[in-house]
C-alpha cells in the first residue's frame, strides 16, 4: 500500500525542511482557512466529511450511479495502485505526447484535450485549499502532529475518490498519476506556502463550501455529496460589488454582492459535468473527459461560511438543488441542515442533516 501515499511524499519531505528561517508551512493566518463559525457550512465542516465528498465527488455525474455499496473497491483499487506503482509502463502504453499536452499543459480548449482543467483548479487549486483547511482544523483541535494528519487525510480523499471513479475498469489509467503523483502534491505545496495564505486572506475571500451527503438506507444511494470552491475578488473602487468564481463539478463565474454584517450574495453562471466518460473508447489505455451542460448557482454566505446554495442544470440528472445549512432554520433549540433536490422524472430527494455528523439521512419519492 505504499504507492497509496505516493501523493504526500514530496510535501512530507518538504514540510520537515527549512528555507531560511522560516519553514515552509508557516502559519502567518492560524485562523483564516477555519474560523470555528457556529453556523453554515464552517459549522458542518470535519476532515471525514472533505474524505466523503472529495471521495464520492464523480457520484453527482448523470452516467454513474450512487449506490455506494454498489461500487467495485476492490476492482478499482487495485487497477489504481497498479497504474501508481507502474507509471512508466503506463504512460508508455498512453503516451508521453498525449499526457503532456492533455493533463499536464493547457494546449488546448476542446474536452478531448482538456483534462488538465479539472487538474489544475480540482487537484492543485482545490486540493490545496481543502488541504489547508483540515491542517487549520487539526490545529484547531490541538492534534500533536497536524500536518502528517492534514496530508494523510489528502491521501484518503484522493485515493479513494481514483478508487470510486475508476470502479471496475481494468487496464491502463492515466488520470491517477496526474492527479495524485503531479498535481495534489504541487497543491499542498503551494498553500502550504505562508505567501500563499497571506495572499488569499489579504487579496481573495477563499473558501471552501462542502455539500451536505446523506445516505438513503433503504437504496443505498449517497444524496448530496460534492462540494465546491469560491474565490471573491473586489476590485477597488467596486463599492459592494466584486467578482465570483465557483468551481467543483460546476464551473461558474458571476458577481457577488457584500451587504452588512459580512453577509454576501453571489450569482453565477456556467457548466457543469453531465457524464464521464473515456477520449477513446477503443484505445488500450484510458483518460476520461467530461460532456458539459449549463448551470446556474444562487449563494447566500456569512463570513465565508454558506448559508443557502440554489443550483439550477435543466439538462442534469438534478435539475435543482437547495441546501440550506445550520443556522438557517431553527426550531425548539435546534438548527439542522437540510437539501432538496428535484431530479428527473419529477422525482424528490430530501435529507436531514446534524452538526458535526459527517452523514444525514436522505429519501426519495418513488
Amino acid at each position: 500500500m505504499r504507492a497509496a501515499f505516493a501523493t504526500v511524499r514530496v510535501a512530507l519531505l518538504f514540510s520537515s525542511a527549512g528555507f531560511g528561517a522560516a519553514p515552509l508551512f508557516s502559519q502567518p493566518h492560524a485562523d483564516y482557512f477555519y474560523q470555528r463559525r457556529v453556523y453554515g457550512s464552517e459549522a458542518i465542516f470535519h476532515p471525514f466529511l472533505w474524505v466523503i465528498n472529495s471521495g464520492f465527488f464523480t457520484l453527482q455525474i448523470d452516467n454513474r450511479a450512487n449506490k455506494v455499496f454498489k461500487i467495485q473497491y476492490a476492482a478499482g483499487g487495485k487497477n489504481v495502485l497498479w497504474n501508481l506503482r507502474h507509471p512508466v509502463r503506463a504512460l508508455n502504453k498512453y503516451g508521453w505526447k498525449n499526457f503532456i499536452t492533455a493533463e499536464l499543459i493547457p494546449t488546448s480548449l476542446k474536452k478531448e484535450k482538456a483534462q488538465w482543467a479539472p487538474n489544475y483548479f480540482g487537484h492543485l487549486l482545490g486540493g490545496g485549499i481543502a488541504y489547508r483547511k483540515n491542517l487549520a482544523w487539526y490545529r484547531a483541535q490541538r492534534c500533536a502532529h497536524p500536518v502528517r494528519a492534514a496530508l494523510l487525510t489528502q491521501a484518503a480523499s484522493s485515493l479513494l475518490n481514483e478508487i470510486v471513479e475508476n470502479n471496475g475498469y481494468r487496464g491502463v489509467n492515466v488520470d491517477p498519476l496526474a492527479d495524485l503523483l503531479i498535481f495534489e502534491p504541487l497543491g499542498i505545496l503551494l498553500f502550504g506556502l505562508g505567501k500563499v495564505e497571506n495572499y488569499c486572506g489579504e487579496n481573495l475571500d477563499v473558501a471552501y463550501w462542502p455539500m451536505q451527503p446523506a445516505l438513503d438506507p433503504f437504496s443505498g444511494a449517497l444524496e448530496n455529496a460534492g462540494h465546491g470552491f469560491v474565490f471573491k475578488y473586489k476590485p477597488r473602487y467596486s463599492g459592494r460589488v466584486g467578482i465570483f468564481y465557483y468551481f467543483g463539478i460546476q464551473g461558474m463565474a458571476g458577481l457577488s454582492y457584500q451587504a452588512a454584517a459580512g453577509r454576501s450574495f453571489s450569482l453565477a453562471l456556467g457548466v457543469a459535468a453531465k457524464y464521464l466518460q473515456p477520449v477513446d473508447a477503443e484505445a488500450e489505455a484510458r483518460s476520461l473527459t467530461a460532456t458539459l451542460a449549463r448551470v446556474a448557482g444562487f449563494f447566500y454566505d456569512q463570513n465565508n461560511s454558506l448559508l443557502f446554495s440554489c443550483l439550477v442544470s435543466p439538462e442534469t440528472r438534478y435539475k435543482v438543488r437547495l441546501n440550506f445549512y445550520p443556522g438557517v432554520v431553527r426550531f425548539r433549540g435546534l438548527s439542522p441542515g437540510f437539501s432538496l433536490a428535484f431530479r428527473e422524472n419529477r422525482e424528490i430527494v430530501m435529507s436531514l442533516n446534524f452538526g458535526l455528523l459527517p452523514l444525514g439521512l436522505a429519501a426519495s419519492s418513488p
